[in-house]
């Protein structure tokens, strides 16, 4: 990702969440994603945290949530309402949400 963006003259902005694990801040619009085509450019170099939306990971707690900012969520409310789980509705996410969080556990510092 960091690649493409040099080629493409976009300067990434990252935050450490903890170490080994950094956090890509956004200002704005993503800088990805392709206005034309409907579509991130970078789709099979995406991010984590892209590849578990609309599902969130709190780093801290373990805690996983369902962000309210995606219009699908938003749509489809009591379908997620009516799920046991988010793994039922977001199987795809959820195994990088578990990425993440295996990640997360085997480089805890102690």
């Amino acid at each position: 990702m960091k690649e493409i963006a040099t080629q493409r003259g976009i300067n990434l902005k990252f935050r450490k969440v903890r170490e080994g694990l950094y956090q890509w801040v956004i200002e704005g619009f993503c800088p990805f994603y392709d206005v034309k085509k409907r579509g991130c450019s970078i789709y099979n170099y995406r991010p984590s945290s892209c590849r578990m939306f609309p599902l969130l990971l709190n780093p801290s707690t373990g805690e996983v949530s369902v962000s309210l900012l995606c219009d699908w969520v938003m749509e489809n409310f009591s379908k997620l309402r009516e799920a046991s789980n988010p793994a039922e509705v977001f199987p795809e996410e959820f195994k990088a949400v578990i990425s993440v969080f295996k990640y997360i556990k085997e480089n805890r510092t102690q």
